[in-house]
Parts: C-alpha cells; structure tokens; sequence
C-alpha cells in the first residue's frame, strides 16, 4: 500500500490547527443509507477504511510516529485522541442509522 509522501502534521504546531473532516457533515452516510434501502434483507457493514494506527501514521508520517512513540509521546497521543474522537462518532452516527456492524480497517 506504501505511505504518503506528503504528510499532514509535520511538526506538532500544527496539531491544534488541523482540520479533521466533520464526522456530522450532511450526506456523510448517504450512500450506506441508500444501500441498506436497497437491500434491505442483508446485512449491512458500514466501513471506516483505514483507522486507528494507520490513520495515525498518515497524518504523522511513519518514521515521525514510530519515533515519538520512543521520543516524545504526548503530543502523538494527543494526535491519537483526535483520531479516536473522530472515529467514534462516526460509529455513533453508524449505529443511528442501524448499520448492522461497523469494520475497522487497522494493524
């Protein structure tokens, strides 16, 4: 799959300023929700793609995650929590339409 060659957060100045996208954005879940209108008798996985670590490393770079895990790990688990933040609320808004389950993508 390879990494990004351009990566978001450089250095951790930036953290606080950068923008995730809106987990409530209108049409967010439109096309799962036209799907399970579609097929209603199946069961419908409503999928985050890649999540958790690999979403950290993308953002982060590898080598710059892998070395803040040994050198200076705060400011990587305050990018982490951001993630997880992110990622849990669009499980929440996952399970408001009833996806059946929610898949993970991650390591």
């Amino acid at each position: 799959m390879g990494q990004p060659k351009n990566i978001p957060i450089e250095n951790y100045s930036g953290l606080s300023a950068y923008q995730f996208p809106n987990p409530d954005a209108e049409g967010r879940l439109d096309s799962i929700e036209r799907c399970m209108k579609k097929y209603p008798d199946k069961f419908m996985i409503g999928s985050l793609g890649i999540t958790g670590f690999n979403l950290v490393t993308f953002l982060r770079g590898f080598e710059n995650t892998l070395m803040d895990l040994y050198a200076d790990p705060e400011p990587l688990l305050q990018l982490t929590d951001r993630v997880m933040d992110f990622e849990k609320k669009m499980i929440i808004n996952l399970s408001k339409i009833n996806v059946d389950a929610v898949g993970f993508f991650d390591d």
